[in-house]
């Protein structure tokens, strides 16, 4: 079974299609969690820590190398 690590967090929704796109074209499984809140209620996806971009734990070093890369994560 496949543990999900958060790499990154967002406040919309759209936000997150590029990196996960970016993510996805490298070969690495990624899922968003929390995205679907943000349209039900919005004030609480910012205080549930937003929306979050999140690859199995194998993959989380080489994933935010990738989002480092890419410029979507500052050091």
């Amino acid at each position: 079974m496949n543990t999900f690590v958060t790499v990154a967090t967002f406040n919309y929704a759209h936000e997150t299609v590029i990196p996960k796109a970016k993510l996805e074209s490298e070969g690495i499984l990624c899922f968003v969690k929390d995205e679907l809140s943000m349209y039900l209620q919005p004030f609480f996806s910012l205080t549930n820590g937003g929306i979050k971009l999140q690859v199995t734990q194998d993959d989380e070093e080489d994933a935010l190398k990738i989002l480092k890369d890419a410029g979507y994560l500052n050091d």
